[in-house]
This record gives structure tokens, C-alpha cells and sequence, in this order.
């Protein structure tokens, strides 16, 4: 049985430059969906998460977001202040007025599993650091939409087998984009193909 609709887009159509990249798109995210989105590089998957998340603007159609809803988003590029400390950009991820001693306690207790050390500076951190401390900050709001942008990219297989376990458990909706076909066959319940 479907969950409550917490996004919506409908008869969506978007250009790029001059390429008309969606045409009439429609997509509903509900409470308990685990979408994967499949297709060849440059089809638009990215662009779609955008989309959800309202940074980019519909040539015309409708999207709908769940009054009180949250986004949670991992994006294939993390952006970073190098001085900050790994605690405090994972709880970025957090709305302000729960930014405390608790959930830096939950901030350490997503780190642990991704090997990450909460006080280094961020700044110090490898491309694949960088990758994990971005996944922590979007697992860790909890949000009710959670969008994941290749998350299993410079993991290893403990961590991937982490994350897997998560994701499995998590109650919010889940959209993803990976080529771990493996990964994506553990955790969607939905396959949704962009071409």
C-alpha cells in the first residue's frame, strides 16, 4: 500500500541550452518508495534530482512538495569550507534549531562506520573523504525524501555493506542513481529509466 505523495512533478518539460531534455515527465515520490534511476550518462539524471530539490526551474508543468516535507540530498559535488571540522559539516546537514551535544553524538555515530575522523578539518580530507563526510551529512537529518547521487563512489565494501543496511532500514523515500547494479538490486523496489 502506497504512502502519502511527498513530491510531485507533473508534465514536466525542461530544456538545456537548446536541448529539450524532459518532455511531459511525470514522477510521484510516496513515504516507502526505493527508486533507482537508470540511463546513460548525459540523460538526465542529475538534472532530475535538481529538479526535486528546486534548484533548477521547469519550463512549464507542476511540482508539488508535501508542506513540511524534507529533502535530503547527496550531490556528486561537495562543496566545503577547508577549516571546518568533519562534525560540524556533517551536521550541516541538520536544520539549525537541532544542531546540539545529541546530535553531534549522532553525527559521530554515522562517521564511525565511514572511517572518518569527526575533528580533522575538512580541508585535509581526500576526494573519497570528502565523498563520505557528504554521505554522513545526508543520512543524518533523516529527511522524508532522500536523494542519492552515485553514494557508494569511493566506498568500500564494509562501507557499502553499511550503507546497503541503512538504506534497507530507512522509513523515509529513497531516489537513488548508481551503477552498482548490486547495490541498487539490495535496496529498490523501483526502477525508473531515463532515455
Amino acid at each position: 500500500m502506497a504512502g502519502r505523495a511527498l513530491v510531485g512533478l507533473e508534465d514536466v518539460y525542461l530544456t538545456v541550452g537548446a536541448r529539450l531534455l524532459f518532455a511531459g515527465v511525470n514522477l510521484h515520490i510516496s513515504e516507502g518508495d526505493k527508486i533507482c534511476l537508470v540511463g546513460r550518462n548525459g540523460a538526465g539524471k542529475t538534472t532530475l534530482m535538481r529538479l526535486i530539490m528546486q534548484e533548477l526551474e521547469l519550463d512549464s508543468g507542476k511540482r508539488f512538495l508535501l508542506p513540511g516535507a524534507r529533502i535530503g540530498y547527496l550531490a556528486q559535488q561537495v562543496e566545503v569550507i577547508p577549516e571546518q571540522r568533519v562534525r560540524d559539516f556533517v551536521m550541516d546537514g541538520l536544520p539549525s534549531e537541532l544542531r546540539n551535544e545529541e546530535s553531534a553524538h549522532r553525527a559521530d555515530i554515522v562517521l564511525s562506520p565511514l572511517g572518518l575522523d569527526p575533528d580533522a578539518p575538512m580541508g585535509h580530507l581526500s576526494g573519497g573523504q570528502l565523498r563520505r563526510a557528504a554521505l554522513a551529512q545526508a543520512l543524518i537529518a533523516e529527511p522524508d525524501v532522500l536523494l542519492l547521487d552515485e553514494p557508494t563512489n569511493h566506498l568500500d565494501l564494509p562501507a557499502i555493506l553499511w550503507l546497503e543496511e541503512e538504506l534497507k532500514a530507512y522509513r523515509g523515500a529513497l531516489v537513488m542513481i548508481s551503477h552498482d547494479r548490486a547495490f541498487l538490486n539490495a535496496i529498490s523496489r523501483q526502477t525508473l529509466w531515463l532515455d
